[in-house]
This record gives C-alpha cells, structure tokens and sequence, in this order.
C-alpha cells in the first residue's frame, strides 16, 4: 500500500487507529496489539494480495518467522559456546543475505547471460518483492543484537510488533530495536496522545505536500527529459539533472515524513531517516544526512569490520571503497549502480582523507563546499535517470557541448520547452529553494506542531494535495 493514496489516508490508517485505541480503552491489550500486528500484515498484502503476488507475502512472513526462530537459538546457546554461537549467528546473516540477492539479482544476472551467450536460463521473470531489502537489514541488525545479548528478552509478540509495523515496512527506516522496543513495552502506548496526534497530523501533512505537489511533477518533467527521442541541449540537460535529483529528494523525503508521522499515531517514534542532505557541504556530511539508518548500518556492519585505524589512510579508503561498492549493488541492479557507488566511495575517501592529512574536518568555506557537493550529486545523480552507461555519457557530452548554446534552432526548441513546462520549471526552482535553505521537516514540526498558524497551515496544504493526488505515483524507493 502507498501513503499517498486515498486508501490508505481515508480508510486504512483511521480504521486501523479507532481500533487499535478502542481495544486499548477495553484494556485488551494483547488482542489490540495482534490487531496491529495483522494490519501491518494487511497492510503489506494490499500492495501484492489484490493482484495475485501472494508469494511475495508469504516470502516476508517466512523470513519474519524463521528468524525470530534463529534469534532463540542464540538465546538459548551458553556463551561457552562463543565459535558455535558466532558461526550460528553469520549463518543467519548469510541466508538473509542470499535470499536478498537471489530476489534482486536472479533476473539480472540470467538476462544479461541469456543476452551474451544466446542461451534461455530461467528466472528472468523473479521480481523483488517490495521493501525486502529494508526488512532484511531490520532482521539482520536484530540477529547481531541477540547475539550480543541485547534483545534477549524480546518476546515474539513485541519482535512482531517491531519487525512487521506497516509504516516502515516498505521503505524503512531501517530501526533497531532499543529504538523501538522500549516504546512498544511504555504502558502509554495504550493511550491516545494529543502531541503525537498533532506531530502526525504535521508530518503526515508535509510529508503528504512533498510527494504530490513537488516529487510527481519533478519527475514527471525529469521521465520527459531522459527520453530517448527528447531534443536534448545542455540546458535542458541541465534542468533534467536538477528536477531527477529534486524529485528523488522530495519523494524519499515525503515517505520519510509520512512514515514518521503514522508511527506517531500509535506512539512510536521512529529514527530520523534524513537531514537536509541538499545542505551538505560535502560528500562525506551528505553521506551523514542522507538514508541515516542506512548509512549507520552500512557503516557498522561493513565499515567498521573492514577498517583497521592500525594501517590508516590505507585502511581507510578500502573500507569506504566496499562499503559504497556494496551499496552500490543494494541501490540498483546493473554495472551503472556499481560505477555510482564506487564514485560515491571515491569522494567521500578524498573528503576523509583531506581532512585527516590537514588535521581539520572543514578545510573549504561552507558555500563553496555545498556548490561542489550539489554538482557532484547532479553528475553522479544521471546514473540513475538514464538506461546505460552509453546513455549517460552520451547525456553528459550533449550536456556539455557548449557550442549548442549558439545554435538558434537549439535555441528556439529550448524557449518552445519553457514555454510548455514553465510550471514544473517553476516547482523545480521552489523546490530547490526549499532543499537548500528552508528549515527541514522535523524542525518545522517539533517547533511548531502547537501553534494554530501552523495547524491552518498543514491543512491547507494537506487538502491542496488530496485535490492533486489522482496522477501520484508509488514511492521510488519502493524499486530497492
């Protein structure tokens, strides 16, 4: 299911949260909270159940189940068993691992070979299913917090609650579970609170605002200008960069508010996911405010067990450069996404190394260093809008073939283009603007979720987006 949908914002989340709290004012608090655990459920089967994927389905139920399962084991294993109990818990891992590359690479991976060799493997057809590689991470990150004894009490209701609960079930964040459990477990979560209502409302709002009335028409222009027979020039190569870059922003950006606020209606806050990433001032600060839960998971789980401070700058650049080739290979399946990560993993080992080779974390003035990092995110940004490597290079050459600035027939398409799209050209320029210096989500809502002006505010914009919602499409880090 999709937060931007009449189904959801009419109808799933107010009837799921009038009987989850009607259950709790009956104080039938397990029956309240298997309810939730269902809707999650159902809330999941929505976007697979209704046209037939119910595979998928029982894919995410198993993985859920099997590895409370595992998660016992490491519990009920003595740590005089240390070897035993590490090689049980990297077995975990590893089957989580394997089962998420099967679903994201098979098709991949038999294409390319039927293509190369002329040959017709099976599994062409295997789809991954929709926030698997979001799920799997929570899973994982929760196996190696049972292995170090960290959620050894857990019960299998709260592990459910926690693993399955429909707001970050498709794209994250991607939680721990001291984030959530000890919410799960507050005896106030069983009652409704105004604060978390009026937040949710704000985030919901917003969140809401920046799917619909900036994120569709962004890419709807970004889709108009990476088609392969648009009469490209380098400023419309220009604009198309911006409104992909803006748009996968936005978009990420609204899911992230709207997740955010439908855990508040039932009292659970979960982790920032984003923090004004456009602010940046360079790739390692961009790596620090964008996809956070990612970014920390990455970066305990890969990073910290590659990097040695022993053997330094060395050591170092290694480790960023796995990391981001890996992330690389999470964001997308193709030899572009690999390109992209490795690059990522390029600057941000210069960042670091800089910094550490002048002894001063910020060796460039804050403007210039934002400016550098939003060309860099604009140029690496065109692996994801274009279908190839030859398509981007070829995107990058009309991009900066200057000569056709003085081309009056170039010209002539280029003023006929802003005449036909002068209003997402428009939304792109606001929503540029918003990026960069406007306060971001979680600062407008904790300062200001009380305040009237504020409350006029978020529904005006909130039934400003109902009335454009019609043509909204799925979140696009639905696709990871």
């Amino acid at each position: 299911m999709i937060f931007s949908t009449p189904e959801y914002l009419f109808k799933f989340l107010p009837v799921v949260f009038v009987v989850f709290f009607a259950l709790k004012k009956l104080k039938l608090k397990n029956i309240a909270d298997a309810f939730l655990i269902l809707s999650s459920f159902a809330f999941y089967i929505w976007g697979y159940g209704l046209n037939g994927s119910w595979w998928y389905v029982f894919i995410f139920a198993f993985s859920v189940l099997v590895n409370f399962g595992l998660s016992k084991v490491l519990v009920l294993v003595p740590d005089t068993y240390k070897l035993e109990r590490k090689l049980f818990m990297l077995f975990g891992i590893a089957g989580n691992v394997a089962m998420l590359f099967l679903f994201k690479y098979t098709a991949y991976i038999t294409s390319t070979a039927n293509t190369m060799f002329s040959i017709t493997l099976p599994g062409t057809s295997i789809v991954l299913p929709v926030g698997m590689s979001f799920y799997t991470f929570i899973i994982i990150a929760y196996l190696y917090d049972t292995y170090k004894h960290k959620s050894d009490t857990v019960t299998f209701r709260e592990y459910l609650l926690f693993v399955t609960f429909f707001p970050q079930i498709n794209m994250g964040p991607i939680s721990r579970q001291h984030e959530i459990i000890p919410q799960i477990r507050d005896e106030k979560r069983g009652r409704i609170n105004t604060d978390n209502i009026m937040q949710g409302l704000s985030y919901l709002s917003i969140g809401f605002a920046k799917k619909v009335l900036l994120a569709t028409p962004l890419m709807n222009l970004s889709n108009t200008i990476f088609q392969p027979k648009f009469n490209l020039s380098p400023i419309t190569a220009v604009i198309g960069l911006f409104t992909g870059l803006l748009a996968v922003y936005f978009d990420f950006s609204g899911y992230v508010d709207m997740a955010i606020g439908s855990g508040l209606f039932f009292n659970i806050r979960l982790p920032d996911n984003l923090n004004s990433p456009l602010k940046a001032r360079n790739m390692q600060d961009y790596w620090q405010r964008r996809h956070i839960t990612l970014t920390r998971f990455f970066t305990e789980f890969i990073f910290k067990k590659i990097y040695n401070p022993v053997f330094g700058i060395l050591s170092f650049c290694g480790a960023t450069m796995i990391t981001f080739f890996i992330s690389g290979l999470w964001h997308g399946t193709g030899f572009r996404f690999v390109i992209w990560g490795l690059l990522h993993g390029v600057l941000v080992s210069v960042v670091g190394v800089t910094a550490i080779l002048i002894s001063k974390k910020h060796f460039m003035p804050n403007w210039l260093g934002r400016i550098l990092t939003m060309c860099a995110l604009l140029i690496l940004g065109g692996f994801f809008f274009t279908p190839g490597l030859s398509a981007y290079f070829t995107y990058l050459r009309t991009m900066f073939d200057f000569g056709k600035l003085i081309d009056r027939d170039m010209l002539r398409s280029v003023y006929v283009f802003f005449l036909e799209q002068w209003r997402p050209i428009l939304t792109m320029v606001f929503a540029f603007i918003i990026s960069v210096f406007a306060a971001n989500s979680k600062d407008l809502v904790e300062n200001n979720s009380k305040k009237p002006y504020f409350a006029v505010f978020c529904g005006a914009i909130f039934v400003l987006s109902a009335f454009f919602m019609a043509g909204t499409s799925s979140f696009l880090y639905n696709r990871f």
